[in-house]
């Protein structure tokens, strides 16, 4: 929210309009998509992300102690003192950790055959069904919904075809069509790394 109300009164009465708006993360299924907020009123918005931001923080608490945990009982050396970011994931906060390690290193070594990347730890360890595997923080997106509802005009799926990290994937049709029935209310068709055949079919 940062600099929006400025520019909006910045730009009153003239014929540029800004139109706030905000991408946020939500836990779908198994899954994280990305949801763009537009055209709402920043004071009832602020208050959303303030609750969002908070229970995202508390749940950051609870997901390290159990990451921690689990990546000991696989023998990973962590970081007793380690602490959720506020600007990352605590996956990756773990990861990082873990790979600056020299131990561990070591044993990746002899284990794997070579030296992990955050992105290795992920998929040997973090990913679903893995020994380190803990539930992601975050609301979902029906919370989303439910909040930003008669505040934003428009909620979107943003980059629905896109992977932007390791544990997003990207949505198939029917999952798209669930989410606009879930009460999203459009898709985002142009993006970068969006194919031609995947914007027609949206």
């Amino acid at each position: 929210m940062d600099g929006i109300r400025e520019l909006m009164k910045y730009f009153a009465g003239t014929e540029t309009r800004v139109i706030p708006a905000t991408e946020l993360t939500a836990k779908y299924k198994d899954n994280e998509v990305h949801i763009l907020a537009y055209d709402f009123d920043t004071n009832a918005a602020a208050e959303i992300l303030t609750e969002h931001n908070e229970i995202v923080r508390q749940k950051k608490i609870g997901e390290m102690e159990a990451s921690l945990n689990l990546c000991q009982k696989a023998g990973l050396l962590v970081a007793n003192n380690l602490a959720p970011s506020e600007k990352q994931p605590v996956g990756l906060t773990v990861a990082l950790d873990i790979c600056a390690n020299s131990s561990n290193q070591e044993f990746f070594i002899k284990k794997h055959g070579r030296r992990f990347i955050p992105e290795d730890v992920y998929y040997e360890y973090q990913a679903p069904g893995k020994a380190c595997a803990v539930e992601r923080s975050g609301v979902t997106v029906q919370w989303l919904v439910s909040k930003f509802k008669g505040v934003s005009q428009d909620l979107i799926i943003a980059h629905p075809f896109v992977s932007v990290s390791v544990v997003t994937k990207p949505l198939n049709e029917t999952e798209i069509d669930d989410l606009l029935k879930i009460g999203l209310t459009g898709i985002e068709v142009y993006h970068d790394a969006t194919s031609k055949e995947q914007i027609d079919l949206l």
